[in-house]
């Protein structure tokens, strides 16, 4: 199921030529959210100028719920063209689906071909043998493992974990005591194979293997034991007395479909909250927010969440806002966002 949504101003009536109409198979606040997003941080098609500059008044309403097929019929026949009202694009394209099936209809077709040219042959029985060789020889050689770091600091993502305490979440990782060794060898010898830590470990067994496997996404995704509080409080007798108050809380701000500008206010909204015992419909005519999303910003207040105490938070703030001053610091838009 989809749903064919328009997003206008109060003005508007005529819904073939003004606002902006989309299909989404999301929950409709949601894809809003996201069209946000793409505008506060500097996207400049029409629709994300429109959301810089009546982004309060803007109302969104749901045209018709139905298959995905149908939905963007419909947004066809409401835009046939390109750049009527808000939309740059017409409507029905599907480009993104389009484009999937393609590609995975011709991935499906290479493998078969792939398939029968490889049919009845087989591989010489020293072939994985030689491979390993190939492999740890060049390894040996220092310009090949410079490279390698080079590509894997070009790839690394480092991303906050998507929850305090990764390790509860289906139970205790088999080997997540052992994380700093585990983490201390891999960083010595990058090269090195799992098979290889678990026997520098004493262990053996294909379980081992995994569970080190899963250890060491952990680290090139950028997560490091000796630095995670709660990794020390749970495995290396840190008292938990001495983990500060904001770790208690996980760095949420950092998903993609929430609300940046009412997070970006949250010190402002914490400060009317304490001095003046504001709600949350204060605050969201104080400072132009949504109060919907700023619910979950006051949950965290009510549990002992501050904002400026929360380093995490203030280093996230002042990154959004200097990047929204360098794009918009000389449009009018700027203004009602900062």
């Amino acid at each position: 199921m989809a749903e064919v949504y328009w997003i206008r101003l109060p003005e508007h009536t005529d819904m073939f030529s003004q606002g902006y109409i989309g299909v989404t198979r999301n929950p409709l606040q949601r894809r809003f959210n996201e069209h946000i997003k793409k505008a506060t941080l500097g996207h400049n098609g029409l629709f994300s100028r429109a959301i810089r500059k009546y982004k309060e008044k803007l109302i969104i309403s749901t045209v018709l719920i139905g298959s995905e097929e149908y939905c963007y019929e419909v947004e066809e026949r409401l835009r046939p063209s390109s750049y009527i009202g808000w939309n740059t694009a017409r409507g029905g394209m599907r480009s993104d689906w389009e484009a999937f099936q393609s590609k995975s209809f011709k991935r499906e077709v290479w493998i078969e071909k792939l398939r029968q040219a490889n049919l009845g042959k087989k591989m010489p029985e020293d072939f994985c043998n030689r491979q390993s060789e190939i492999s740890k020889e060049a390894w040996q050689r220092a310009e090949f493992v410079e490279r390698m770091r080079e590509i894997k600091d070009e790839r690394r993502v480092v991303k906050p974990p998507s929850r305090l305490r990764f390790w509860s979440k289906s139970g205790k990782s088999l080997l997540i005591h052992r994380a700093d060794e585990i983490y201390n060898i891999y960083t010595e010898n990058p090269s090195i194979y799992c098979r290889e830590i678990a026997e520098k470990l004493g262990l053996k067994g294909q379980k081992y293997v995994r569970s080190i496997t899963k250890l060491t996404q952990k680290f090139f995704s950028g997560w490091n034991p000796h630095e995670d509080i709660w990794w020390q409080v749970d495995f290396n007798g840190l008292p938990e007395n001495q983990v500060p108050n904001y770790l208690y809380f996980d760095p949420i701000w950092n998903m993609y479909d929430l609300d940046i500008c009412v997070w970006t206010k949250a010190d402002e909204a914490y400060s009317m909250w304490v001095s003046h015992n504001a709600s949350i419909s204060d605050v969201s005519k104080s400072l132009g927010l949504s109060a919907s999303n700023l619910q979950a910003v006051f949950t965290r207040f009510n549990k002992g969440w501050k904002p400026l105490e929360d380093p995490r938070w203030v280093k996230w703030r002042d990154e959004q806002l200097s990047l929204i001053s360098e794009t918009h610091k000389e449009t009018p838009e700027w203004q009602n966002i900062h």
